[in-house]
């Protein structure tokens, strides 16, 4: 393998900028030199004759010598490992290989590079390193092996890194315990540990970091911390360790809250933190994000919260608080933007008057909020993901919340018919989730007018009629969206799809630049009165993952050209009065894992299919008498089998008896049309 592309003699300014979602921290060391840098980005660099393996035209097929001081090589599709003469690059001090596939080790020659300053590997499949030591060990400033295979122990020897400040090992396998030793990385600001499987107690020794602003511990599964003191609460700007299993007092584990005076991000939801929230939380002047979910906190919400003029985002969902929300908890926070109260035993109580000046997602659900529509948010524009639950009303006045992206009202007692103005007027709905309601009547057409929508759930109602023909319009869903597709959300936002709910996540406290996340498209109409056929139209949606009418009163047959929906993974049709056979076409969607036809009155053999042979459950058929064949007990020997898609194309190719047509061109571009005549 070789790299191809030109030498460029550059300027090099920035070499390295690392946003941490918004809490920025930036590496960048001033670098001005005249000497000559390579730099490829975006190059499509494929294998040629030079019969160089494994990446070493990294560094012999190229003009490489001593004098390189940055090489990046980053975001594109090296294989192999990591060739040793790239240890000869003496001069180096900015190498960047993120990104692409490389494997293998880390090679032992990295330790002549005495001039490396920053070394970017994240993104690769690296399985193993060899000990950094010498004068590498001098000089590195930043180090990324995130998203990696590293597995085993964090290594002692990392903390022979004396000028390392920044260090990202997330997302890889390391288990065990934090080493103490590391706490003798003194230089050290930031350090990105998430994403792993790491456990045990924070060591002692890490309240001795006097230099780090960010602590990345998200997603491991820490037990112990004994207290946050000594000059790291001074220093922290930064602290993430929600997804772990940290059973500490809230109130002593916080301590003198006072000390952490530059502390911005606070994020311990989803532990195991009981006792109560102190009212010395009020003295955080600087806190912008505060994350509490998920723990077994109690008590009440202290007054002082109202302190918090800085604060963003205010997240204290799933505990045990028992409280009445006033609108003077947040009467001095006119910085808040995103407020998460999601409980049972809350009671949003709040003057009508009341209208929070910069708020624009509020998840309010299982609060006491109801019975009326709040008619604060009735007239609030700038909201675009709501999240709310015990109101039985849906006023017209919501149709001017025109920047609403989600709207989620399931679980309420809401009654009466969906209103049109749900696709006439709210034109940015992405995510639309109103079940498990009292709602009624026919689905509204015009439902369909919404180009934007992709997740519908209108499922645990009281809906009836025939499914509108007009579903098959969503213009979002007939478009294959991978994960990594975009879905433009309002700064620093993004959302999570999953089977069963809906997740918003904030994350990050600079909030400047847009986030944005593609999700999966999602029709749930199940349980519910609805009647009628399954319209064809539905087949239109290209894009659809997801489709559930369980439970309702449905006959007619199964649309035989479901087989377009080639991206469909969950298929409920169940409990209804399907009739017919199981179309064939069924067996060509590739991506089919949650099949449910049980319940119907379907008749014949069931088709087979590589796809629909995995699902060998019988459960999926259980309920419709008159079918067989495997996994149900076998079809009697007189019945032919349905014939699979395949099979009818092949048997249609050899039974023709016309002819073929072949068209080309000849001189002056007019065309040459042969017959060619078949037996």
């Amino acid at each position: 393998m070789t790299l191809k592309g030109p030498l460029e003699k550059n300027e090099l300014g920035s070499p390295f900028s690392n946003p941490l979602d918004g809490v920025g921290y930036d590496t960048e060391r001033s670098f001005r030199n005249e000497r000559w840098g390579l730099h490829f980005n975006c190059l499509d660099v494929q294998n040629d004759s030079s019969g160089a393996k494994d990446g070493e035209g990294y560094a012999n097929s190229n003009p490489l010598d001593g004098n390189l001081a940055y090489l990046d090589l980053s975001g594109n599709q090296f294989s192999g490992s990591i060739p040793s003469a790239m240890g000869n690059l003496t001069s180096l001090e900015f190498l960047y290989l993120n990104s692409n596939s490389i494997d293998g080790k880390i090679p032992r020659s990295f330790n002549n590079l005495c001039n490396l300053r920053i070394l970017q590997l994240s993104g690769n499949s690296i399985s193993s390193w060899e000990r950094l030591t010498r004068c590498l060990a001098n000089s590195l400033e930043t180090l990324d092996v995130s998203i990696h295979q590293l597995t085993r122990d964090l290594p002692n020897w990392l903390t022979n890194l004396s000028s390392l400040a920044y260090l990202d090992l997330s997302g890889n396998e390391f288990s065990g315990s934090i080493p103490s030793t590391m706490a003798n990385l003194t230089s050290l600001e930031f350090l990105d540990l998430s994403y792993n499987s790491i456990g045990g107690r924070i060591p002692r020794s890490f309240n001795n970091l006097c230099n780090l602003r960010i602590l990345q511990l998200e997603k491991n599964s820490i037990s112990s911390w004994e207290r946050l003191t000594g000059c790291l609460a001074n220093s922290l700007e930064t602290l993430d360790v929600g997804r772990n299993q940290l059973k500490e007092s809230l109130q002593v584990w916080l301590g003198e809250t006072s000390n952490f005076k530059t502390l911005k991000f606070l994020d311990l939801s989803d532990n195991l933190f009981s006792g109560f929230i102190p009212s010395s939380i009020g003295n955080l002047s600087s806190l912008q994000v505060l994350h509490l979910r998920g723990n077994k906190l109690g008590g009440y919400i202290p007054q002082s919260i109202g302190k918090l003029s800085n604060l963003r985002s205010f997240d204290i969902a799933n505990n045990s608080f028992t409280f009445v929300i006033t609108e003077s908890l947040f009467t001095k926070v006119e910085s808040l933007e995103y407020i998460n109260l999601a409980h049972k035993n809350l009671i949003w109580k709040v003057n009508s008057q009341w209208l929070p000046p910069n708020i624009s997602n509020i998840n309010i659900s299982s609060c006491l909020v109801g019975p009326k529509f709040p008619s604060w948010l009735q007239h609030h524009r700038n909201i675009f993901i709501l999240y709310m639950s015990n109101s039985r009303e849906l006023p017209s006045t919501m149709k001017k919340m025109k920047s609403l992206v989600v709207l989620d009202l399931a679980e309420n007692k809401l009654s009466g018919v969906i209103p049109t103005w749900l696709g006439e007027n709210l034109s940015s709905l992405r995510i639309l989730s109103l079940h498990s309601n009292m709602i009624y009547g026919n689905i509204p057409p015009q439902i369909s007018n919404n180009s934007s929508l992709q997740y519908l759930d209108l499922s645990h109602n009281n809906l009836s009629g025939a499914i509108p023909r007009s579903l098959g319009d969503f213009s979002a869903m007939t478009k294959i969206h991978d994960i990594s597709d975009e879905i433009i959300l309002p700064k620093g936002y993004r959302i999570e799809i999953r089977w069963d709910s809906i997740l918003m996540i904030l994350k990050g406290v600079e909030l400047e630049n847009s986030r944005t996340l593609g999700f999966y498209n999602v029709i749930d109409l199940s349980v519910n009165s609805l009647s009628g056929d399954i319209p064809e139209e539905l087949t239109r949606l290209l894009g659809l993952v997801s489709l559930n009418l369980s439970s309702n009163y449905l006959k007619g047959n199964i649309p035989n050209k479901i087989g377009v929906l080639k991206q469909l993974e969950s298929l409920d049709l169940s409990r209804n009065r399907l009739f017919g056979e199981v179309p064939s076409s069924l067996s060509t969607l590739n991506f089919l894992s949650k099949l449910n036809l049980s319940y119907n009155n379907l008749s014949g053999r069931i088709p087979s299919g590589f796809q629909l042979q995995t699902l060998n459950d019988s459960s999926i058929y259980i309920g419709n008498d008159n079918l067989c064949g495997p996994p149900l007990s076998p079809c009697p020997t007189n019945e032919v089998p349905p014939q699979t898609e395949m099979e009818r194309k092949k048997n249609d190719e050899s039974e023709m008896t016309g002819f073929f047509v072949s068209i080309g061109l000849g001189h002056g571009g007019s065309p040459i049309i042969d017959f060619v005549m078949t037996s």
